[in-house]
C-alpha cells in the first residue's frame, strides 16, 4: 500500500496543499480495459455511444476501469504484483480538445465540483486506500477501482455530488441507472461474468441462479442509485 507515480507533487514548483481554492469540476474518468475490447470489438461502450448520438451523457459504465479527473490530472487506484493497492496520478491526455467529456481514453461524466487544489486531492488520495475507507489488499469486486473513486469523491467533493452505481452495487442489488433496459442489465450481467476467473464465475452464477436475485435483477424497480459498492 502506498503510492506509486505521483507527478503532481514531484514537480518543480508545486503548489502547496489548499482546500479552499476557487470551484472546480469533478469528473468520474472511465476507460476500457483490454477483455472489455477483447470481447465486444467495436461494440465496446457501445450504450454509451447511442446515448450520446441522441444527446445524452451516458453515465460511467460499470464494467470498466474507473478514475477521477479534476483539472489536468487523473488520480487512480493501481497494485503492485502482490495485490496491495497503490494510489497514483498522471496527466489526463487532451486528444481532441473540442471534445469536454474525453481525455485519452477517458469517457468523462461530471459528478460535482471540489475547492481542493491538485495537491490536496493527492493526500485525500493516499488517504482513500487506506483504512477505515480502504483495505490494503485489491479485490476484484469488493475492494477495487470503483470503491477508491466513491472514496475519493467523497473526500474531496462539494456537498449533493450526482451518485452513480458501481460494479459491486450494480451485482448486489440489481438496481436500475437512469432507466437502462432490463435486457441491457442482463447483458451487462453476462459481460462481467466473463471476466472473472472459472472459480468466481462458479460463486457467482450459483448466486444469479437463485429465485431472489433472479427478480431483483430482472423486476427491480427504476430508482435513482446511491454509490453502491
Amino acid at each position: 500500500m502506498g503510492s506509486n507515480v505521483d507527478v503532481i507533487r514531484s514537480a518543480e514548483g508545486a503548489a502547496p496543499a489548499s482546500r479552499n481554492d476557487p470551484q472546480r469540476d469533478v469528473f468520474i474518468a472511465c476507460s476500457p480495459m483490454d477483455i472489455n475490447k477483447h470481447i465486444f470489438g467495436r461494440l465496446t461502450d457501445g450504450v454509451a455511444k447511442l446515448v450520446t448520438w441522441f444527446g445524452g451523457v451516458p453515465r460511467p459504465n460499470v464494467l470498466f476501469h474507473w478514475g477521477v479527473i479534476v483539472g489536468d490530472y487523473v488520480h487512480e487506484l493501481n497494485y503492485d504484483a502482490h495485490y496491495y493497492n497503490m494510489y497514483e496520478n498522471k496527466q489526463a491526455e487532451v486528444v481532441n480538445p473540442e471534445s469536454k467529456l474525453h481525455r485519452g481514453a477517458y469517457r468523462l461524466y461530471k459528478v460535482g465540483t471540489t475547492r481542493f487544489n491538485d495537491a490536496a486531492i493527492v493526500e485525500e488520495g493516499v488517504k482513500a486506500i487506506a483504512e477505515p475507507y480502504m483495505t490494503p489488499v485489491y479485490h476484484v469486486r469488493t475492494n477495487n477501482c470503483h470503491k477508491f473513486v466513491i472514496e475519493l469523491l467523497n473526500l474531496i467533493c462539494d456537498a449533493n455530488r450526482k451518485r452513480v452505481m458501481t460494479t459491486f452495487g450494480f451485482l448486489c442489488s440489481g438496481e436500475m441507472v437512469g432507466g437502462e433496459s432490463d435486457m441491457e442489465t442482463m447483458l451487462n450481467t453476462v459481460q462481467y461474468l466473463m471476466d472473472q476467473s472459472e472459480a468466481e464465475k462458479k460463486s457467482m452464477l450459483c448466486c444469479c441462479l437463485s429465485n431472489d436475485f433472479k427478480l431483483t435483477i430482472i423486476r427491480s424497480p427504476r430508482t435513482s442509485s446511491s454509490d453502491r459498492h
